[in-house]
């Protein structure tokens, strides 16, 4: 479930929490909209799979949280099923892996969570160091970007990461 497809203006219903406490409640009890005060509605978003197939994970589909800070950190130790750092560089996806763990440690994560896995959008071009330094800090998936413009930059792009990966 992406929070975003429901049209939350983050800086007027502003607690995180709720609205990611709200939208598991109501997917794990099969409710398609979900009026929670003042400012947060959940509208049916008309998703296709449908969250309440059985063939979808239960009892909701993985959340993954995003953000640099310990909020963002304590939010992923919590509820997610993995953190996600968008152009994150080493030092800093260092530190928020830290930041998880702590929170982990200190007893925030509940136990079906399981462990977070770590995906990244590194700012660099990707190369074997590279791959191996967020490796060793403890990153499961890096997501590449490329800013490719023809399908020949796309395929030379394609086969440096096959390089990579094949080593």
């Amino acid at each position: 479930m992406k929070i975003g497809f429901f049209g939350i203006n983050f800086g007027v219903a502003g607690d995180v929490d709720a609205m990611i406490s709200i939208a598991k409640a109501a997917e794990a009890s099969g409710i398609e909209s979900v009026w929670t005060g003042e400012h947060a509605v959940l509208p049916d978003p008309r998703v296709a799979p449908s969250p309440s197939d059985p063939q979808i994970q239960k009892p909701h589909p993985p959340i993954v949280v995003g953000g640099m800070s310990r909020s963002g950190a304590r939010r992923a130790a919590r509820y997610g099923s993995g953190w996600f750092g968008f152009l994150t560089d080493i030092e800093a996806t260092a530190r928020s892996i830290e930041w998880i763990h702590g929170y982990i440690s200190n007893g925030v994560r509940p136990g079906e969570l399981g462990d977070i896995e770590i995906s990244v959008t590194p700012p660099m071009r990707l190369t074997p160091d590279v791959v191996d330094r967020y490796g060793e800090i403890g990153v499961h998936r890096l997501i590449p970007v490329s800013n490719a413009t023809t399908l020949d930059d796309v395929l030379r792009f394609v086969d440096k990461l096959g390089e990579i990966a094949s080593r």
